[in-house]
């Protein structure tokens, strides 16, 4: 008999043909773990990493005073893996099952969304400014907030500085090094050295977060989904982004995508959804924003409403409180929703 329906805050569920499959969530306390002993580099390179995304969502405002909203759900786009390589319970529905894997909530939730992947494996697809690097990074923090001694760590990386001719594995693990940074002084007495990294890797004691699939060259992306692929073999837990139009095409192409990952698609920021974000910045009333948004509302479908939607633009127009659309100088409240402003200083 299927599991029952979890508690999870998604709605995790395989839609078969005459049958619904919800997914177990592994979250705290349902499953009983024998806890082996951090080893010391781990628990540096855990400490490290924690240092370094803290810095980043801070300089971006992420949570400033909460994340901005922004939804996901499976993808509509025939990519991903089948019911049965994601939930290997989704077989005893037969071959003949139109079993899918579904998912749903917004990037709050989505380090617990991977937990509750049997493979904790997935691609996170978006158009262009919809939130790709913000998720990815949003997913380590939450991950690395609430991280159980079983759990690997977060290492945000970005594929465009990597080429496929290059061995991935040894790019992992110098982008490692260099993101921790150990003074020189201290080299010696630091455990994280290439090869304790590369032991780290060897026992999937590492997420791979990698941003930006599409911003590698088109030819080679086939082949780099193929590497990746093969990297995270095992139980390694693996979260990629990319444009959908883009993995879709490697796709269609090449039949080259990751066999075990689940795929969501972000969706469209809400305007709403932008106007909460940057409001809670400021005390009640929301100062100037309210003006910008009052203008936005009253005219719909203009520039400016395109990049209000944009939530790492909306990040740092909420801590510098300044707005740029177009390379205008304006401060909130000087902006028309044409997305131009009446102090241009030439």
């Amino acid at each position: 008999m299927p599991d029952e329906p979890s508690s999870s805050p998604f709605a995790d569920h395989i839609d078969g043909r005459h049958s619904t499959y919800h997914a177990p969530v592994l979250g705290k306390g349902v499953l009983n773990y024998h806890v082996a002993p951090v080893p010391a580099a781990e628990h540096e390179l855990a400490a490290r990493i924690h240092r370094w995304i803290k810095r980043e969502v801070q300089a971006r405002a992420l949570e400033n005073p909460s994340p901005i909203r922004i939804t996901l759900s499976t993808t509509d786009r025939r990519v991903q893996a089948r019911a049965d390589a994601l939930m290997p319970s989704a077989s005893e529905y037969g071959e003949d099952s139109e079993a899918r894997l579904e998912l749903k909530g917004d990037v709050t939730q989505v380090a617990e969304l991977v937990r509750g992947l049997h493979r904790r494996q997935l691609v996170v697809l978006g158009d262009p400014g919809t939130g790709k690097s913000v998720t990815a990074l949003l997913l380590a923090w939450q991950w690395l907030e609430s991280r159980r001694p079983d759990e690997p760590v977060p290492v945000l990386l970005p594929l465009s500085s990597w080429r496929p001719g290059v061995d991935l594995r040894a790019w992992i693990v110098r982008q490692i090094m260099q993101m921790i940074e150990p003074r020189p002084a201290r080299v010696r007495r630091s455990r994280l050295r290439p090869d304790a990294v590369e032991r780290l890797l060897d026992d999937q004691r590492v997420m791979l977060v990698l941003d930006g699939l599409d911003e590698l060259p088109a030819p080679v992306r086939a082949q780099a989904v193929k590497a990746i692929d093969q990297e995270a073999i095992g139980h390694t837990h693996l979260v990629v982004t990319c444009r959908g139009r883009e993995y879709q095409a490697v796709v269609n192409r090449t039949n080259n995508f990751f066999t075990r990952a689940a795929v969501v698609e972000l969706e469209p920021v809400r305007l709403d959804a932008a106007h909460d974000f940057l409001l809670g910045s400021y005390p009640e009333g929301g100062g100037r924003w309210e003006e910008v948004f009052d203008d936005v509302w009253a005219r719909s479908g203009t520039p400016l409403e395109e990049v209000l939607a944009n939530p790492l633009t909306g990040g740092s127009w909420s801590s510098s409180t300044t707005l740029t659309p177009a390379g205008c100088c304006a401060r909130p409240g000087r902006h028309t929703s044409s997305g131009t402003c009446g102090c241009r200083s030439g």
